[in-house]
């Protein structure tokens, strides 16, 4: 994954149309943990996020990771009884649906 060039399509999509806020926190916080441990793969638990972001939902958050999604950004997989981690993967660039 080319992180440079994923920036710049997240930057220009929010060009087309805005991210929330919660979104782009997420979306730097996944790159960073991507960047940090070179894992296809990134685990957060919902109350660890929580805790880094303060003053957000676990509502918002739970948004702000669709939105990415359906913007094309990332797979995610919520946390559930059998996994108390959320799951994120970056889809390759490319990939990114164009706002709306």
């Amino acid at each position: 994954m080319n992180e440079n060039k994923l920036t710049e399509e997240f930057w220009r999509d929010c060009d087309n149309n805005n991210f929330s806020k919660e979104a782009t926190v997420l979306f730097y916080y996944l790159l960073y943990r991507y960047k940090r441990d070179r894992q296809g793969i990134i685990s957060i638990n919902p109350a660890a996020l929580l805790s880094l972001i303060a003053g957000y939902t676990v509502t918002a958050m739970k948004a702000a990771s669709e939105e990415l999604q359906s913007r094309g950004y990332v797979e995610y997989t919520p946390a559930n009884d059998n996994c108390t981690s959320g799951k994120y993967r970056f889809l390759k660039t490319g990939n990114v649906k164009k706002g709306k």
